[in-house]
């Protein structure tokens, strides 16, 4: 009997007895692995280093579902948005990255980049909108100085970029976006437990260096107003009280 006729009798031979499967019949039943995470951001001013971490997005973004759930991408969305807005108002301390990135995200996220279900799919949202659209949408009037400053920071990678840099949303019909052509956002997507944890810091910050001492400066404020008119108010008294002896005497 030949290696390959005992390999097909062991095989039979266990199905019957219930045996174990081969493992290439198990992996379709293992799932995706769990999703890897950026867990940094990084300012790249070389290009090189732009396309390296491009391709480490792509790579990890296989994680995700080709298209993702409509609900699971709004949540998500909701999550970053806030975290981002708030960013944009009170850039953080512990890194360096200036408020226009964090404005320049916003914007993106919140009003181009608005496919909820995007925000759970492989592809990840995306900037496909032309440069009018941009600019009449949230005011980029050089909106390839915005697109450059926002992947120098990591934030966003090209997504099936047009020679000639023309963006375009395409169809829904294609399951990867593949005939849409812009930026995309999926580093967001990769950095939600980071900016989670980054959004945490700055608030546990914010309350010791700026709540704490501002509490603390209204409560010794309203002791000294309460201890002022409390001496006010004596000084009133005692000259009542001067005054009332005075008349007597007289």
């Amino acid at each position: 009997m030949t290696i390959v006729q005992n390999q097909a009798a062991w095989e039979v031979n266990s199905r019957r007895r219930g045996g174990p499967a081969a493992i290439g019949a198990c992996l379709p039943k293992l799932g995706m692995l769990e999703t890897e995470q950026l867990t940094m951001i990084t300012f790249m001013e070389d290009p090189a280093d732009r396309a390296r971490h491009a391709a480490r997005v792509s790579k990890m973004m296989r994680g995700f579902e080709h298209t993702g759930t409509e609900n699971a991408g709004r949540q998500r969305r909701r999550k970053l948005l806030d975290i981002i807005e708030t960013f944009a108002r009170m850039p953080p301390v512990t890194i360096e990255v200036p408020r226009i990135v964090w404005r320049d995200l916003y914007d993106a996220a919140a009003s181009i980049a608005a496919m909820n279900i995007d925000w759970d799919s492989r592809c990840g949202p995306l900037i496909a909108a032309s440069n009018d659209h941009l600019k009449c949408r949230i005011g980029w009037t050089a909106a390839r100085k915005n697109i450059r400053r926002l992947a120098e920071y990591g934030l966003i990678i090209p997504h099936c970029l047009a020679g000639n840099g023309k963006r375009f949303l395409g169809s829904r019909d294609s399951e990867d976006r593949s005939d849409a052509s812009g930026w995309s956002l999926a580093p967001l997507l990769l950095l939600e437990d980071y900016l989670t944890q980054l959004a945490a810091t700055e608030k546990a910050l914010a309350a010791q260096n700026l709540i704490l001492p501002n509490q603390i400066r209204r409560a010794t404020s309203s002791a000294y107003r309460n201890g002022t008119e409390n001496l006010h108010k004596a000084a009133r008294l005692k000259a009542a009280g001067h005054s009332g002896m005075a008349k007597s005497g007289g």
